[in-house]
């Protein structure tokens, strides 16, 4: 099967909401990728920052894979991480209820040198088709060609993640405390 990339349109942004969803909570999707009910007011509220082009995670960061029947199967959200402190600030300005820990005694995800590789998901029905991979390849070539080292944070705990982040060449690179949360970070 053959899936397509694409960077994502202000059209994508109900999907890119969903992908950064997804990322971040891994429970935002039903089996059958629909959003549960207790996700709904959220996607409401974060779309509006996804249509933003000033913002971590905006539409204009993302890249989707692309279904044969032309439907959004999965997406990233990636970027320079010398914009990250403005764009964070920007980000987490709009969202202040939504932030269950204190952005204040966050360390920086990215910084100058890196492509930040922020979000990825996959829509559960198209798990195990190697849609994570393409995805993760794009964007490590998207950094590589801005001379940038990607980079990127997964939670300790998340040993699949991890797992699939080795297979593309990611390697620890210390640890740091986001989210409330100390997580691994991986680089290629």
């Amino acid at each position: 099967m053959t899936f397509t990339l694409r960077p994502a349109t202000p059209a994508d942004a109900s999907f890119v909401t969903i992908v950064l969803m997804e990322a971040l909570t891994r429970n935002a999707l039903t089996d059958d990728g629909q959003l549960k009910p207790g996700s709904i007011d959220t996607h409401r509220r974060l779309m509006p920052i996804v249509q933003r082009t000033d913002t971590l995670y905006s539409y204009r960061h993302a890249t989707l894979a692309i279904a044969p029947d032309g439907t959004p199967a999965g997406g990233i959200i990636a970027y320079p991480g010398g914009c990250y402190e403005e764009l964070q600030r920007t980000t987490f300005a709009l969202i202040p209820d939504l932030l269950d820990f204190d952005p204040a005694q966050m360390e920086p995800e990215a910084g100058p040198g890196e492509y930040y590789l922020d979000s990825l998901c996959v829509l559960p029905a198209w798990r195990g088709h190697g849609i994570g991979g393409l995805l993760l390849r794009r964007a490590i070539e998207d950094g590589q060609r801005l001379s940038l080292i990607p980079t990127l944070a997964v939670h300790p705990e998340n040993l699949k993640a991890q797992a699939l982040y080795a297979r593309q060449g990611f390697r620890p690179a210390g640890r740091f405390f986001i989210f409330g949360e100390d997580y691994l970070r991986m680089q290629v």
